[in-house]
């Protein structure tokens, strides 16, 4: 395998995170949900963004088009509608390529539940280098968390990640190796600091945050901007 192959599938999923708990605020916690595929134990994250059961999560989460996934919230099973999907892997990008192509929005079927909507998109080009952030998800791993669903007997905790942003370079200074992954150019990106401490599967599509402000959706140690993601919706609604 290339250099290049073996970096081509990098997401978060790849990725050792700071098992650095603190209490998670019930206003958040209450907008994720799992993304979950019977047929091939595929996980991932999502989170609601208004009372219609809009969602957003990451594009490589749906990218098996050839498997059913399904969405769980409150340990209740709900089919979606698409949205919008885009994913590209990162061999396909090139130098002109402007954006990263890594994102998805659904929608929840016969949703009714209420969801804090003091929770909003902002821009994230007001964060600064060392900023704190927050990134949330679901996955298998153990957690101070007492939010968990239960899918096909196994519990899956909803983790709570402190990091701060960082400068691309930062991400290839780190390893070398990434200088290979054009995704750190692209317009819509941000980058995060994470430390290398303990493993974590399921936290992609899962929201990038800080207090009340969303500022992207977690693929990596990367998110796709809120910016972008606004433009996208704003796109959608003038259809």
């Amino acid at each position: 395998m290339s250099e290049v192959d073996a970096y081509s599938m990098m997401t978060i999923d790849d990725l050792d995170i700071d098992d650095e708990y603190i209490n998670i605020s019930s206003e958040i916690e209450n907008k994720c949900l799992v993304i979950y595929s019977h047929e091939n134990n595929s996980l991932g994250t999502g989170f609601i963004i208004d009372n219609n059961g809009t969602f957003l999560s990451a594009g490589h989460v749906f990218k098996d088009a050839s498997v059913g996934h399904y969405a769980y919230y409150k340990n209740v099973k709900y089919d979606y509608e698409e949205i919008f999907l885009e994913y590209m892997s990162i061999e396909l990008y090139s130098k002109e390529s402007k954006y990263c192509r890594d994102l998805f929005i659904g929608k929840l079927l016969d949703f009714h539940e209420k969801v804090d909507n003091s929770f909003h998109l902002a821009d994230s080009s007001s964060l600064k280098i060392e900023d704190p952030l927050f990134v949330m998800g679901y996955s298998k791993s153990n957690s101070f968390s007492e939010t968990s669903q239960t899918i096909d007997n196994t519990t899956l905790n909803l983790n709570k990640i402190r990091t701060v942003l960082c400068l691309h370079n930062d991400i290839i200074q780190k390893d070398k190796h990434r200088n290979m992954d054009l995704r750190l150019s692209m317009k819509n990106i941000k980058t995060i600091k994470l430390n290398n401490i303990e493993r974590f599967h399921g936290l992609s599509g899962g929201p990038v945050f800080r207090e009340k402000e969303i500022f992207g959706v977690f693929i990596a140690d990367l998110f796709i901007t809120s910016e972008y993601i606004m433009d996208v919706l704003k796109n959608l609604v003038m259809k």
